[in-house]
């Protein structure tokens, strides 16, 4: 009797007794491996999964984690990941400059309501004029520096230090804005305008600085 006729022949499996199963280790841990500097990360994590001695050397034929671990590096290729986007410091909005540049300027459309404060004479006028800008100068130019030193501080040693700058910087420019307005004969009145434009001057670097913009403008 005549054999029936058979199909195509079919691959035969590999027995599970000869696989390899370092590969199936390494597929598991295939991300933990690709991203390893060094084999002891594979290790570290081997051991943090319990892995012992006795079991590398029973299931994989390695001494230890260890040996297992370098076996696993150099058979899975690296492939380090890519770092995320990171925000643009020097990204800013050009609405939020317009404002802080306009809230740190404030004090100069006072100068129209200081008008009445003035005196009469000429001598006395030059001296309220010279007391007002100067004073201006004085306290733009070491607000100015202030703020320069507080970022420094803030990228250097954190809030606490940053603070610290302006606790002490803010007080100590309007009072020498303040000193070089009295330093002309300028009436009472300008000389307390002065000394209300280095304070406001000095909150607002502080309030700068700290990103209050909006609470200066209020």
């Amino acid at each position: 009797m005549r054999a029936a006729p058979q199909g195509p022949a079919r691959p035969r499996r590999r027995p599970g007794w000869a696989a390899d199963p370092l590969d199936e280790l390494a597929e598991e841990l295939a991300e933990v491996c690709a991203a390893a500097v060094h084999p002891d990360e594979i290790a570290a994590v081997l051991e943090a999964d319990g892995m012992t001695a006795e079991q590398a050397a029973e299931r994989y034929g390695r001494r230890d984690a260890f040996e297992l671990a370098e076996d696993l590096f150099a058979k899975v290729p690296r492939a380090y990941p890519e770092p995320g986007p990171r925000p643009d410091p020097w990204q800013a909005a050009p609405w939020q400059s317009l404002l802080r540049a306009v809230v740190f300027t404030l004090p100069g459309l006072g100068y129209g309501l200081a008008e009445p404060f003035l005196a009469a004479s000429r001598e006395q006028r030059t001296a309220s004029i010279a007391a007002l800008v100067a004073s201006a100068l004085v306290a733009w130019a070491w607000n100015q520096g202030l703020a320069h030193r507080a970022y420094g501080r803030l990228a250097s040693g954190g809030p606490a230090a940053c603070a610290r700058t302006l606790r002490l910087g803010a007080p100590l420019g309007a009072l020498l804005a303040f000193a070089c307005a009295l330093a002309f004969p300028a009436p009472g009145g300008v000389t307390a305008f002065s000394a209300g434009q280095a304070l406001y001057l000095g909150a607002a670097t502080v309030l700068l600085v700290l990103g209050g913009e909006r609470l200066l403008l209020y």
